[in-house]
């Protein structure tokens, strides 16, 4: 199995120090640098920049063990895939074996081109890693539910058919995954599955969650407006309020055309268009019959009282962004929750959302 082994330099691991970490940190981190003896230095140091993930103290203990331990600094940097099957590796087919080389390569190569993160991706990391552990128990009871139901009301995958019958054998990602608990449905189904998250906070407890099911699949740290796998890698790709509400979808969309194969399908659910228009500008208020923003722009939000970056499109504009990139418009499901329905987010009410749609999901297929 040959592996794809990196050319970097002094100056990559001087551009990734500018990139990834905070500025006050700089000159402590170049001391550090210098005060490490280890062949393939450069390869070295980039490896525990990459597993430092822009925390100063998580990279001070990457350094710390870089002089003994460079292998795995290696390993966990440039070969994620193949380190989570390495014992098993020569059992599995030579079309296998190379899909993992080819994803480890790639992955790679986006970490060490990628421009910094915009200004909303770092907020919407900060938000979710803050708000994590509040969504442990609900990730505990998705991942323990027998069947999917969907959004705030739990709507049943028999009424909003999310997932492809089809989609066992399939390759798929969950694009802002969180916690994971709708991969791991897909996983059950019979999916091979990836997750993406902004928020390793999220994806810790998606670890965990996997750990107790006894489910394993990649679990990827990462931003799904340019995720770390080749053109044309999947055959499905799915969000529930991860990307599809907290990614640009003027590059998250373009993304996903990128890394699915011809015929492949892009189904998300987020925020109805009729209630983002209605929606009060305090997150702790519920939606009234009164129109509260424009229409026309609409695309960035952000509220008062939440930290995070939302983004929210008309259906016109939707329409038009499919289609420049290549994509058939299959269904757009309007949700109305069940008579009695009731949910724990206090921005809408289960009156206005039997008279609105408070919630919608997009089925397109890519040509």
């Amino acid at each position: 199995m040959n592996q794809f082994v990196p050319e970097v330099t002094d100056a990559d691991v001087e551009r990734i120090i500018e990139r990834d970490y905070p500025r006050d940190k700089h000159t402590e981190i170049r001391d550090l640098v210098r005060g490490v003896e280890v062949r393939e230095k450069p390869r070295v140091m980039l490896a525990c920049l990459k597993n430092g993930k822009g925390d100063f103290e998580k990279l001070k203990g990457e350094l710390t063990n870089a002089s003994g331990w460079y292998r795995e600094s290696i390993l966990e940097a440039e070969y994620p895939n193949y380190r989570k099957k390495m014992f098993r590796i020569d059992r599995l087919p030579p079309e296998e074996q190379e899909r993992i080389v080819e994803a480890d390569k790639a992955q790679y190569l986006k970490w060490l081109v990628t421009e910094p993160l915009p200004d909303y991706v770092l907020q919407n990391r900060g938000h979710w890693d803050e708000l994590a552990k509040s969504y442990a128990a609900s990730a505990a009871r998705h991942w323990a539910e027998p069947s999917p139901s969907w959004g705030i009301w739990g709507i049943p995958e028999s009424e909003v058919g999310m997932i492809p019958a089809d989609i066992a054998g399939k390759d798929v990602i969950e694009l802002g995954c969180g916690t994971a608990y709708v991969a791991a449905w897909l996983a059950r189904a019979g999916a091979r599955v990836t997750g993406i998250d902004n928020s390793e906070a999220q994806l810790a407890t998606a670890r965990r969650m996997q750990i107790e099911h006894g489910l394993d699949f990649p679990l990827v740290h990462g931003n799904a407006e340019t995720v770390p796998c080749p053109d044309a890698s999947f055959h499905f790709a799915v969000s529930e309020y991860g990307a599809c509400l907290w990614a640009d979808p003027y590059k998250w969309v373009p993304e996903v055309a990128r890394i699915l194969r011809p015929g492949g399908r892009l189904h998300f659910l987020t925020n109805g268009y009729v209630h983002t228009l209605c929606a009060p500008e305090l997150e702790t208020e519920s939606a009234t019959d009164r129109l509260r923003r424009p229409a026309f722009g609409l695309h960035r939000l952000e509220w008062p009282d939440d930290t995070g970056v939302e983004f929210h499109l008309t259906h016109g504009s939707w329409i038009r962004l499919f289609r420049e990139n290549g994509f058939q418009i299959h269904e757009l499901l309007e949700l109305r929750p069940p008579e009695g329905a009731t949910t724990r987010f206090p921005y809408v009410t289960a009156e206005w959302a039997r008279q609105w749609p408070s919630e919608e999901v997009w089925k397109v297929r890519k040509r």
